[in-house]
């Protein structure tokens, strides 16, 4: 493992992994290396880390200290006082090294904690499905914005009581709440009724697509070529950009002639909402190998664009994250459709994407850490990341080990 997270650092310090949409090493480990993407981000920091830490870095690499307790002691250790931490390391067990780094975090980092670009960088929300079928939220928001939600919830909880979920009439005719601990349910409740009276408020239906309008020539879009495309009010576009835009856009093209409008074309036929919707049932994530964004934050892409002919329909679209959105029109990968209507992605020099491939650019490069080209043992996702149906995946293996362990419970013959 030592090994390995070494590597990881070599390969991300040299852009191995780069060239064709891979969005970062985690990425490429995630389909080579049967890492997830926080894991692959993790080796790669803590390889960073160890360079500098030569104490840590060998008793990692003799059985020491394990790459959990490495992870959290790397994030407090420096090259001058790292025998301490190595020794705190060696004593202390996983559990109780994860507390004694967040506290010590906690306690020098006061100059961090008042700083309001960094305040800004680490916000966020996080959501995930529990096993047990609950919504789990995990908020990190500046202490302005805080203060506005906190003032929100106490608000609610301070009004007229509401129905909360699971609430019970007792023999007396009193509502008892079944809540392990009453002051957390009440102030999910009001988090609810947040979100309730937000979305009463809302206009109902789906939002328009934004529109653009953009002065074309009509030959610089359907050539892709430069010098012919702009924003009204705007500034000059690339014909690849005015393309990308159109993908999922209103787009209205106003041919010209010397600067002055020949005519205003029909804006073209935008995905309407049933289409998102039966879009995002079928590719779940964006569709380029090992992407994991989920199909509510991917744009629409014509896989024929609509200047060249394509139609607006199921069979010509295909979701794609914004990022690769971008790196498709900007040529660095491309979607070849298959005679059965699969989808193959390609490198500008043809080779598949996927299966352990290294970008073009880099493959000549000895100076650069190679992976093997291909061998069986390794935990490499054999289907090169490819877009994975998990409701039926997880169905299948349900009557699978139903079907094994009744098998099992039976008696022979």
């Amino acid at each position: 493992m030592a090994e390995l997270v070494g590597l990881a650092a070599d390969f991300d310090e040299g852009h191995g992994w780069d060239g064709y949409g891979i969005r970062s090493c985690a990425h490429w480990l995630a389909i080579n290396a049967g890492t997830d993407i926080w894991h692959g981000m993790e080796m790669v920091r803590v390889g960073y880390a160890l360079r500098d830490l030569p104490l840590l870095a060998a008793a990692f690499a003799s059985g020491e200290l394990s790459f959990d307790k490495l992870r959290h002691v790397t994030r407090v250790a420096q090259a001058a006082d790292e025998g301490l931490w190595l020794e705190v390391a060696r004593h202390a067990s996983g559990s109780q090294l994860v507390r004694i780094c967040r506290g010590f975090e906690q306690a020098t980092q006061s100059d961090v904690a008042g700083d309001p670009e960094a305040q800004l960088a680490r916000r966020g929300l996080r959501t995930w499905w529990r096993s047990d079928g609950m919504l789990e939220l995990f908020a990190v928001l500046p202490p302005e914005d805080g203060a506005v939600v906190l003032a929100a919830l106490e608000k609610v909880q301070l009004g007229p009581p509401t129905n909360g979920v699971g609430a019970l009439r007792g023999a007396e005719g009193v509502v008892v709440d079944p809540a392990e601990d009453p002051w957390a349910a009440r102030r999910a409740d009001a988090l609810v009724e947040v979100a309730n009276q937000w979305l009463a408020g809302a206009t109902t239906g789906s939002p328009p697509s934004p529109r653009v309008v953009v002065h074309v020539d009509l030959a610089s879009l359907v050539g892709n070529l430069d010098g012919g495309c702009r924003i009204e009010d705007g500034p000059a576009l690339p014909a690849a950009v005015a393309r990308r835009i159109g993908c999922d856009t209103e787009l209205v093209a106003i041919a010209e002639r010397d600067g002055a409008p020949l005519y205003v074309g029909r804006s073209r036929r935008t995905i309407s909402a049933r289409q998102r919707l039966a879009l995002q049932a079928r590719d779940s994530t964006c569709r380029f190998p090992g992407c994991g964004v989920p199909a509510h934050r991917t744009e629409g892409h014509h896989l024929q664009h609509w200047a060249d002919g394509g139609k607006t329909d199921l069979a010509n679209l295909v979701l794609l994250c914004r990022f690769h959105h971008h790196r498709l029109h900007d040529g660095a990968f491309r979607i070849v459709r298959g005679p059965a209507c699969d989808l193959r992605f390609e490198t500008a020099g043809g080779s598949r994407i996927g299966r352990g491939l290294l970008p073009d650019a880099r493959s000549d490069d000895d100076t650069q850490p190679q992976p093997p080209s291909d061998h069986e043992s390794f935990p490499r996702a054999l289907d090169g990341g490819a877009p994975c149906d998990f409701a039926y995946v997880v169905e299948v293996l349900a009557a699978a080990t139903a079907v094994a362990g009744a098998s099992r419970a039976s008696p022979g013959p």
